[in-house]
Formats: C-alpha cells, sequence, structure tokens
C-alpha cells in the first residue's frame, strides 16, 4: 500500500521558544496533527544541519491516535499521562525529548516527521533511531513533516537585547 503523505503537522510556534531548548527548560512541544487515519502514530525530531550528519533529539512511538500531543511528555522511557506512548534513546544517549541546541549564533532546521502506523511496534524504549525506523518499516501508512528554526544567540546578543528592551 502506497503511502499517503497528507497527513498536517503543527507545533505551537514558528520559531522555536527557548523554554523547549537547551537555553529553557527542554520541555517537548505540543504538535497537531490533522489527516491521520492510522491507529498508531510515531514521531523522530531531528537537527538535519548538526555535524555528522544529523543528531536525533527524540523518538516517540505506539502513541495511540491523536491529533494532539501534549506539551512537556517526561522523560522516561514507558509513557502512561498524558499520552500513552515509548520513548527511545535520542543522539545525547538519554530518554525522551531534548530540544535544540545548536552552537551560538547558528540557525538550525528541526523536522518533525510524523510516522501513521498499522498497529503498535515491539520495540523497547533503549531502542534508537536507528532501530525505530527499522522496526517501521513495511508499518508507515501515512506520512507527515513540519520544520522549525532555532538560532542560539550568543551572551553579547542577549546583553544588546536586553538593553533595547
Amino acid at each position: 500500500m502506497p503511502w499517503d503523505e497528507n497527513v498536517k503537522v503543527e507545533v505551537e510556534f514558528g520559531v522555536y521558544p527557548e523554554e523547549e531548548t537547551c537555553v529553557g527548560a527542554d520541555y517537548s512541544p505540543q504538535v497537531r496533527i490533522a489527516g491521520l487515519k492510522t491507529p498508531y502514530l510515531a514521531i523522530i525530531m531531528d537537527d538535519p544541519d548538526a555535524e555528522r550528519g544529523g543528531f536525533t533529539h527524540w523518538t516517540i512511538w505506539n502513541i495511540p491516535k491523536t491529533s494532539l500531543i501534549p506539551r512537556n511528555i517526561p522523560k522516561r522511557g514507558d509513557v502512561e499521562e498524558p499520552i500513552q506512548a515509548l520513548q527511545g534513546r535520542n543522539s545525547y544517549g538519554g530518554i525522551g525529548y531534548s530540544g535544540p541546541c545548536p552552537p551560538e549564533r547558528e540557525e538550525h532546521t528541526y523536522v518533525f516527521r510524523i510516522y501513521g502506523l498499522d498497529g503498535p511496534l515491539d520495540l523497547n524504549h533503549s531502542s534508537t533511531r536507528k532501530d525505530l525506523e527499522k522496526k517501521m518499516v513495511g508499518h508507515i501508512l501515512q506520512y507527515g513533516q513540519v520544520e522549525i528554526k532555532f538560532r542560539r544567540m550568543d551572551p553579547v546578543e542577549i546583553g544588546r537585547e536586553k538593553s533595547v528592551s
């Protein structure tokens, strides 16, 4: 069955707010999904601009069909609240979401990839992005993505910004 690429994905902002990055509290963002027809979904969020070919910030899967992933998903493998899901290892080696943290003065693009799946995946929370991608083969029925930019200011720019306001 061919993929249905008519899944619309939105995050609650056009540019990353600092509270959802390494500069702030590092909360996972709220993600809205429209047009999903499959019973389960998975999300991979990465930074393709990072050195060494990319950096995975979040893998989460076995999410029952929903139109809203709430903000601030707990950083643990087995999630029961506010949604049910499993989360795997990010490129830092931790479990769950780890927000954008590009080098100072560099703007990077962050991609949220949403996969509509035909069912839950037999994969544990110590899994990596590669493990998840391998396990999804043959189970992806829908796909959508959104790209968000973030630029981390250096301390001099922050000081200038505060003195202007």
